[in-house]
């Protein structure tokens, strides 16, 4: 399961790359997120398998596991 919060490490390793941009890390945020690249079903492309299933509630779309047909329920 995921912490409730950033861990600071992270927080930290955010804020030195929004800094070496000349931007704040809550533009550079809004940046990433504008920018995101997502496959089809709308996880970031970045986004390990194994990480998915623990963060998708099933309501959501995801990418079919091994062995799974995908299904467009739209």
């Amino acid at each position: 399961m995921f912490p409730l919060s950033v861990e600071r490490s992270s927080r930290d390793r955010w804020k030195e790359i929004a800094d070496h941009n000349n931007i704040s890390p809550s533009a550079m945020f809004d940046v990433m997120v504008n920018t995101i690249e997502l496959t089809m079903s709308g996880r970031p492309v970045w986004l390990p398998e194994p990480l998915l299933e623990v963060v998708v509630d099933d309501e959501q779309p995801r990418e079919p596991k091994p062995g799974e047909l995908p299904i467009d329920t739209a």
